[in-house]
């Protein structure tokens, strides 16, 4: 992973990420705001991944619902907020099933 501050005022500080393959993003980008000490923060991206676990929260088991994707897709949207160092937030993603491409 690449970094670099692009801006920094009175309104926070503004940071661009590069990941590469094989880089762990959520590990990384936990890591990340421990070290620049970014105790609350909010994130966007864009990108894609090779392999991901998605998930999403199943009100009845009170747990997530966890999908291994082994395969490249593309993210429509990465977002999130921290309020916690120990979690990176959320992403959404979008790929075309292979039977379409």
């Amino acid at each position: 992973m690449k970094s670099k501050k692009i801006q920094q005022d009175s309104g926070g500080k503004t940071f661009v990420l590069v990941f590469s393959p094989g880089d762990q993003v959520p590990s990384q980008l936990v890591e990340f705001a421990r070290q620049q000490r970014l105790d609350a923060s909010r994130f966007t991206g864009i990108g894609g991944f090779t392999q991901v676990t998605l998930g999403y929260f199943e009100l009845g088991r009170k747990d997530y619902k966890r999908i291994e994707v082994n395969e490249q897709v593309e993210v429509l949207i990465s977002h999130g907020q921290r309020c916690d160092q120990r979690k990176p937030g959320r992403v959404a993603e979008g790929s075309c099933p292979r039977d379409h491409r």
